[in-house]
């Protein structure tokens, strides 16, 4: 098992989900689904 690859596989779909989670809330505060729940 490479578990180091799966790792960092998911660390890097978490950081580009946690980036457009940003950018949907800072362009759109109330208007974002996302937004709303954090």
């Amino acid at each position: 098992m490479h578990r180091d690859k799966v790792v960092w596989y998911w660390i890097d779909r978490i950081l580009k989900e946690w980036k457009m989670i940003k950018s949907s809330v800072h362009w759109h505060n109330s208007g974002s689904l996302r937004g709303n729940l954090l």
